[in-house]
């Protein structure tokens, strides 16, 4: 059985209450989720619109950079910390 508007959806506050508690990192594990609370399986789309019709969103993850390896950068990072913090 597949997520679709016109299936009569018994389980929208339970997910909705799920995903706002614990939310997931990615399409992939919210469709994991759905699939173990409903036994219902969806694809990436369809769960995708599924949640954004509950009003919840994808949210972008965004990452830390590094520190260089290049010796030069790392001087010019030491003297910038110096001087300016």
């Amino acid at each position: 059985m597949l997520l679709k508007e016109s299936h009569p959806n018994k389980y929208s506050d339970i997910l909705k209450e799920y995903f706002e508690k614990d939310p997931a990192t990615s399409i992939a594990e919210a469709t994991d989720a759905i699939e173990k609370i409903t036994g219902i399986k969806g694809s990436p789309t369809q769960v995708t619109e599924f949640l954004l019709r509950r009003g919840l969103r994808c949210l972008k993850v965004g990452y830390v950079p590094g520190k260089s390896v290049d010796p030069e950068k790392i001087e010019e990072v030491e003297k910038y910390r110096k001087s300016n913090l």
